[in-house]
């Protein structure tokens, strides 16, 4: 009787799973005949400003996850009620959310650096 509770739960949760993929991807199938796509790299004429290009999009895509990871650390200090098991983890995994933020964000800043480094020799 519990492998059958189990084996619904599990059936369950894959099936929430399956109608979140369908609900995030069909709007961009129901609306694909009216979106255009232009082309990112047409004004990259330089390496310098190919790597800018690269790590603007990587910080797009990275900032929201580092909120998100945040909010998780959050979550983990909250739930571990004193523990100092559960606390020490929690503050390990916001240490490591916050040096991956700075070094995504770092690297952007060393870049430009860089990039204006050599522009003037």
């Amino acid at each position: 009787m519990k492998k059958l509770q189990n084996w619904k739960k599990k059936t369950r949760h894959i099936w929430y799973f399956l109608l979140s993929l369908l609900a995030l991807f069909f709007p961009s199938v129901l609306f694909a005949g009216a979106m255009t796509f232009e082309n990112p790299l047409t004004s990259i004429s330089t390496l310098p400003d190919f790597i800018d290009a690269l790590l603007t999009i990587v910080i797009q895509i990275a900032v929201p996850v580092i909120v998100i990871f945040i909010i998780i650390s959050g979550f983990m200090f909250i739930t571990a009620q004193g523990d100092t098991q559960k606390l020490t983890r929690a503050r390990s995994a916001f240490v490591a959310v916050v040096i991956g933020a700075a070094i995504i964000l770092g690297a952007k800043v060393l870049a430009h650096a860089i990039a204006q480094t050599i522009a003037q020799l």
